[in-house]
This record gives structure tokens, C-alpha cells and sequence, in this order.
């Protein structure tokens, strides 16, 4: 049962719950089950004081024109382009977020790949599960020790991996790793062999590729 907490608008679904606990706590509306926004609006606009959405979904601004008296969107997930913070910042509409929440699984996801690519880990599941591997070897994989890894874009992800990388002794390049000490050192990547490129960072406003040079002195075995 609702309590009278107040009006609160789902933009789209969420965990399970999450979407109980609103419910349980507030009077809930969900957008994806709104026919008619228009009549909607005109109803229960002025009642909704709280927005929780997500990156994916974000809030458009012909709806959010409709609610007067909204005071605070609460985005579930760490990115937040789907929302314009120049026209909430205008209408004094506080924005929450969930920063820092995936550093750690998107580094991991970015070393396990780069561990699947090197060690042809998804190659040879495909070569054991075709039968093949009882009449034929497999070839070895490639040591991820002493590569490079170019970390295309050095924010919160891209220093997290940088880190992950030098716990490998991976040598972990990016211009901006000279700000970072502890992770940076001098690098030639013709001698310190194939390199890992880990791109990071938001697809909007993409940084700038690695040079044409670096990229080609890569060789033949980059990865």
C-alpha cells in the first residue's frame, strides 16, 4: 500500500526492488504506462515532485515543462546525457547520479578482454567445443607482461584500468599519465612491443585518437 510521501514519476522500469520500494513509499506514476501524457499531465503535473530515471531513459524537456513544481531528478547510473543540466540548472532542478559506481566493472570488463584477445581464451573455448582439440593443438596465446596499453581517454575508468594494467606490468600510456606519477614512465612503443589500446570516456565528445605514428609502430601483433 502507498503511504502519501508524495507524487513521484518513473521514467522507465527499474530493478524490481527498487520499483517496489518506490511504490511502497510513494504515490508512483510510470511514464510507460501513460497513454495519454497531455491528460496526464493536466491531472497529476502539478503533484509530481521527483523524477527517477536512468541514462538510458533521461527526462525530455516537453514533459518536464509540465511538471511546475518538479525539484529533483534521480538518475540510476552513472551517465547523465540523456538529461538537459543546462535547462535544469534554469529551473533550479537538483540532478543525482550514481558516480564511481562501474569503475571497477568496466576496468575489469576492459582486462578480461584484453586477457581473451591475447591468451585467445574465446578462440580456444570454440576450438575445445568443436571437437577439434583431439586432433590438433591449439596455438599458444601471447604474454600480456611488457605490452603497452594505450588508454584513450584518462578519467575515472581510464586511471582505474591504468592501474589494473601496471598490476600486470602492462606499461599503461596516455599523454596525461605524466600528471599521474606513480603510473607513468618513459615510454617507446616500437620497443616495448604490441599494444593494447582501451578506449574510455564519453561517446558525445570522443578525445582525440592515439597519433597516426603510435598506432602503426604497434605492429603487426597489436592488439
Amino acid at each position: 500500500m502507498s503511504t502519501t510521501h508524495g507524487d513521484v514519476l518513473t521514467w522507465g522500469p527499474m530493478h524490481a526492488s527498487l520499483m517496489q520500494q518506490l511504490e511502497r513509499d510513494y504515490r508512483l506514476h510510470k511514464r510507460w504506462e501513460i497513454s495519454d501524457l497531455c491528460a496526464w499531465a493536466t491531472t497529476h503535473g502539478a503533484a509530481v515532485r521527483a523524477i527517477v530515471t536512468s541514462g538510458v531513459y533521461g527526462a525530455d524537456n516537453a514533459l518536464l515543462e509540465r511538471l511546475p513544481n518538479l525539484e529533483v531528478i534521480t538518475s540510476f547510473g552513472v551517465g547523465y546525457d540523456a538529461v538537459d543540466t543546462a535547462y535544469l540548472a534554469r529551473r533550479g532542478i537538483k540532478l543525482s547520479n550514481t558516480p564511481d559506481a562501474l569503475n571497477n566493472s568496466v576496468a575489469e570488463t576492459a582486462m578480461a578482454l584484453m586477457l581473451s584477445l591475447t591468451r585467445r581464451i574465446s578462440e580456444a573455448e570454440r576450438f575445445v567445443r568443436a571437437g577439434k582439440w583431439l586432433n590438433a593443438k591449439f596455438p599458444l596465446g601471447n604474454d600480456l607482461v611488457g605490452k603497452t596499453c594505450g588508454i584513450v581517454g584518462l578519467g575515472k575508468i581510464g586511471k582505474t584500468i591504468a592501474k589494473r594494467a601496471a598490476a600486470l606490468e602492462i606499461v599503461a600510456a596516455d599523454r596525461k599519465l605524466t600528471q599521474h606519477s606513480a603510473l607513468s614512465q618513459p615510454l617507446d612503443v616500437p620497443k616495448t612491443g604490441p599494444a593494447c589500446a582501451t578506449h574510455s570516456g564519453n561517446p558525445k565528445s570522443p578525445p582525440d585518437p592515439p597519433p597516426r605514428k603510435s598506432r602503426s609502430s604497434c605492429g603487426p601483433m597489436g592488439t
